[in-house]
C-alpha cells in the first residue's frame, strides 16, 4: 500500500514535469502584480514613437473590466487634435482602452462604436487632467476631476501593457499626439480623493522627469553605457515607511569679506545672494549695477552649491538623511542661477593690474562686473580670472555670477532592492572636467544640482606686470622603485604690460630652492624646468602620496613668486 501510493505520486510528478517542460517549473510563480503602474511621464514628438510599459502576465488589471482606473496630465502642442494618449492593450485589438483626445475634446475609447465623450475643449500648451474608472457596471470620464460623461460598456480582456502615446492609432482621423503626459497611473480602484486630486493642477508638473518618448539618437562612447535613457520604473524607487524630515532654515551667516596679509589680495566671503534664473527678468547688466533689488534673493552660501544654499535656507531636507534626497527635485540639474555680491575694493588691489579670479565654479558661468560683461568660464575646474582694470572702483562694486548646469545632466538611478546598485555615472561625462559621479555612483545617490553653483574661493586682487598662472607639475617614477622621483615644472607666465618684462621666476617645496632669470615676451610664456637642466627636481626618498587604507596621503607644498626688481 505505501508503495503503490508512492508510485502514483512518482506518476503525478512527472505528469507535472512533462506539462511544464513546456510552460514553467513545477511549483514556479509569476512575480505578483504591483498594485499600480506609474505614475509615469513622457515628452512626446509628434510623428515619432511612443512608450509601452509592460504589466505582469495574467494581471486582472489587464484581463477584467471591472475596479481599474486610469489617470493623466496632458499638454498638448496643438489644438483640436485627434489622438490617443494613453492606455492598456493595443488600439487595434478586440477590447482596447485608451484615453484620447478629439478634435481637442477628452473622450475614452473602447473600440468601434464604444466610446464616452466630452464636449470640455482643450487649449494648446495648458495643463488639464483626464481619468476614466469602472464603478459597478458603470465607465466614467473625468475631466479635471469633473464627471463628464458615463456609461455602460464592453471592457473585455487586453494585452498586458500599458501604452503611452500609441504609434497605431483607430483609422485616417488620428494622428500621433505630440506633447507632454504627466503622472500617467493605471491601479486598482479609484478613491474619492483621488478623483479631487485630479481638479487642481500640480504645481510641479513642468519640472518632473520625463522620459522621451520619441528616442534621440543615442550618444556614441568609448565605453559600453552612458546611463539611463528614460527615469526608472516607479516601482522600483526606494520607499521608506517614514516621511522625509521637514527643512530647517539656518540662521544667515553675517561673514567678512577676507584681506591677504599683504593686502593685495581680497577674497569675497560676504553678502552673497542666490536666485532661480527663471524668477528673474532683468539682464547682467542690471543686476550687477548698484541699486538692483537684491532683498528678496537667498542669502548664498559661497564658496558652495546652489543646493547648499537651498538646504541652509530651508527649502529643502538635508539629503544625507533617509530618503530625504528624493524629497528634492531632478529639475534643478536643468536650471540656472544667479549668484550676486557687492563689496569694496582696498586701496592696495587697486594698484597695477587688478584682477577677479574664480577659482572654481560649475559648471558654466557669465559673469558681470559694475554693469559690464567680463567673459565666460566653462568647466568645473577651470580657473577664470579677469582683468578688471578700469572697472574695479574705489567704491563699492558689485558682481554678478549667471551659473548654468552641465550641458548633459543624465538620469540618476535610484538604488534599492528592486533596482540594484545601476550604473556609475552616465552621460553628464562627456560634457568635460566636471563631478561626474553627482548623476549617480555604486557609493552615492544622483545630486540633484550636479554640484553646480561657485565651488570655489572668489578673489580680488593686484597683479604686477606680469601674472604667473597655475603651475603644472609631473612626477615620474621609476616604478616599481620608489626610492627617487624625477618631477618637471611648467609654470605659464602672462604679461600684462605692453612690451617685454625682465625678473626672476622663484620656486620651492620641501627645502628645494629654484630661481631663474626670465624674460616675459607680451604674448606671455611657459617655463619648462627639468630633471635634466634642474638637478634640484631629482627627489630622493619621496613622500608618496597613498589613497585611504594604503598609507598617508602625502602633499608637498609648492610656493611660485615672480619678481620684478624688488616687487611681486
Amino acid at each position: 500500500m505505501k508503495l503503490e501510493r508512492s508510485a502514483r505520486r512518482l506518476k503525478s510528478l512527472l505528469v507535472c514535469f512533462a506539462v511544464n517542460a513546456l510552460l514553467l517549473p513545477c511549483g514556479a510563480q509569476s512575480a505578483p502584480a504591483p498594485p499600480a503602474y506609474g505614475p509615469y511621464s513622457a515628452r512626446v514628438l509628434a510623428g515619432g514613437v511612443g512608450v509601452t510599459k509592460q504589466m505582469a502576465p495574467h494581471d486582472a488589471l489587464a484581463l477584467s473590466g471591472a475596479g481599474w482606473s486610469l489617470s493623466l496630465w496632458v499638454k498638448p502642442d496643438a489644438a483640436a487634435e485627434t489622438a490617443l494618449l494613453a492606455g492598456v492593450g493595443q488600439p487595434l485589438q478586440a477590447f482596447p482602452r485608451f484615453l484620447g483626445l478629439r478634435d481637442g475634446r477628452p473622450f475614452f475609447w473602447a473600440g468601434e462604436q464604444h466610446t464616452l465623450n466630452s464636449s470640455v475643449q482643450l487649449g494648446a500648451g495648458t495643463w488639464h487632467s483626464i481619468a476614466v474608472f469602472v464603478e459597478g457596471a458603470d465607465t466614467h470620464l473625468l475631466v479635471d476631476g469633473i464627471d463628464v460623461a458615463h456609461g455602460s460598456l464592453p471592457v473585455g480582456p487586453a494585452t498586458p501593457e500599458l501604452q503611452i502615446a500609441p504609434i497605431d492609432t483607430p483609422d485616417a482621423s488620428f494622428h500621433h499626439f505630440g506633447g507632454l503626459l504627466a503622472l500617467v497611473t493605471l491601479q486598482r480602484g479609484f478613491t474619492a480623493a483621488e478623483q479631487q486630486a485630479l481638479v487642481h493642477r500640480p504645481s510641479n508638473l513642468d519640472e518632473l522627469p520625463f522620459e522621451d518618448a520619441s528616442k534621440p539618437w543615442r550618444v556614441q562612447v568609448r565605453q559600453e553605457a552612458a546611463g539611463m535613457r528614460a527615469p526608472q520604473d516607479p516601482a522600483t524607487l526606494p520607499r521608506s515607511a517614514a516621511p522625509p524630515q521637514q527643512p530647517v532654515a539656518q540662521p544667515e551667516p553675517h561673514l567678512e569679506n577676507l584681506s591677504s596679509d599683504e593686502g593685495r589680495t581680497l577674497t569675497l566671503r560676504a553678502n552673497w545672494r542666490m536666485a532661480q534664473a527663471a524668477n528673474i527678468s532683468a539682464d547682467g547688466e542690471r543686476i550687477s549695477s548698484a541699486g538692483f533689488d537684491d532683498s528678496h534673493w537667498y542669502a548664498a552660501v559661497v564658496p558652495g552649491t546652489v543646493l547648499t544654499t537651498l538646504i541652509a535656507r530651508g527649502v529643502y531636507p538635508d539629503p544625507d538623511f533617509g530618503l530625504n534626497n528624493m524629497a528634492i527635485p531632478e529639475s534643478l540639474s536643468h536650471e540656472r542661477f544667479w549668484f550676486r555680491t557687492h563689496f569694496t575694493a582696498p586701496a592696495s588691489t587697486l594698484q597695477g593690474h587688478p584682477s577677479l579670479t574664480f577659482n572654481g565654479i560649475n559648471y558654466r558661468a557669465q559673469v558681470w562686473l559694475n554693469g559690464h560683461a567680463l567673459g565666460r568660464i566653462d568647466g568645473a575646474f577651470i580657473r577664470g580670472r579677469f582683468d578688471v582694470g578700469g572697472l574695479l572702483t574705489a567704491g563699492q562694486n558689485t558682481l554678478a555670477v549667471l551659473i548654468y548646469p552641465p550641458d548633459h545632466p543624465g538620469i540618476p538611478h535610484e538604488q534599492s532592492l528592486a533596482a540594484g546598485p545601476g550604473d556609475n555615472g552616465g552621460i553628464e561625462a562627456i560634457d568635460g572636467p566636471t563631478f561626474a559621479d553627482t548623476e549617480g555612483w555604486d557609493w552615492i545617490p544622483g545630486i540633484r544640482d550636479r554640484d553646480m553653483g561657485i565651488w570655489q574661493d572668489v578673489t580680488v586682487s593686484a597683479q604686477g606686470p606680469v601674472a604667473l598662472e597655475t603651475p603644472q607639475v609631473i612626477t615620474t617614477l621609476p616604478l616599481p622603485d620608489t626610492s627617487h622621483a624625477a618631477i618637471t615644472l611648467r609654470v605659464p607666465l602672462t604679461n600684462n604690460s605692453a612690451a617685454p618684462v625682465r625678473g626672476t621666476l622663484e620656486l620651492s617645496f620641501e627645502g628645494v630652492h629654484i630661481t631663474r632669470d626670465v624674460t616675459v615676451p607680451t604674448a606671455g610664456t611657459t617655463i619648462t624646468l627639468t630633471p635634466a637642466d634642474t638637478p634640484e627636481l631629482n627627489v630622493a626618498n619621496p613622500r608618496l602620496w597613498w589613497p585611504n587604507g594604503y598609507g598617508s596621503p602625502e602633499l608637498y607644498h609648492l610656493n611660485a613668486v615672480f619678481r620684478v626688481g624688488h616687487d611681486l
